[in-house]
């Protein structure tokens, strides 16, 4: 609203200005020719009438443009919002994998969760994935396929590092690593 008045108000002050203008050498015409002081009434009426349409022309497009630009913004907010669910459930899905895998469940799954989170994920949470599968990978491999005692509780604290990285990604509080290890595992040391 505040827009249009200071518009109205321009055109009427543009149209004011035009009008005396326009006046002073039809006034003089008219003081030499009456004849003409109609033609310059009609031509002060045109003049004022084309400012106020070309007024409310540029307004018209700057309230579309400014339309456009909102919808575009909601767009863009709207696709953001589904990006981030997305992103979510991969990453529910991807930890909640590597959790069961712990417990001897599940390890078939994991090449899917891996490559939606490879399609999904944030550089951060894809360096933390890749950190737990290379580590697990070669521990296991030294150890016929297990984890040894000695070496869970880093390896714990790499899945957990996942889920740090997917909470950041997702803008949630950060937690610490080793809270989340302790909500993921039973059998991690508590503070």
């Amino acid at each position: 609203m505040v827009k249009f008045t200071r518009i109205l108000i321009g055109t009427l002050l543009a149209g004011g200005l035009a009008l005396v203008a326009l006046s002073l050498p039809g006034m003089a015409w008219a003081a030499a020719e009456p004849s003409l002081l109609q033609p310059g009434i009609s031509l002060i009426g045109a003049a004022l009438a084309g400012a106020v349409a070309l007024s409310i022309t540029r307004d018209w497009r700057g309230q579309r443009k400014d339309q456009l630009n909102e919808q575009e913004r909601v767009a863009r907010a709207a696709l953001a919002s589904e990006q981030r669910d997305q992103r979510a459930s991969v990453y529910a899905n991807m930890i909640s994998g590597i959790i069961q895998s712990f417990a001897g469940g599940r390890t078939g799954d994991l090449a899917v969760d891996r490559a939606t989170v490879a399609m999904w994920g944030s550089p951060g949470t894809l360096a933390a994935v890749d950190e737990w599968q290379r580590e697990s990978y070669e521990i296991m491999r030294e150890h016929g396929g297990r984890v040894p005692a000695d070496r869970r509780k880093e390896i714990q604290l790499m899945v957990a590092a996942v889920a740090v990285g997917a909470r950041k990604d997702l803008g949630l509080e950060p937690i610490a690593p080793d809270d989340i290890a302790a909500l993921f595992f039973d059998d991690f040391p508590r503070r």
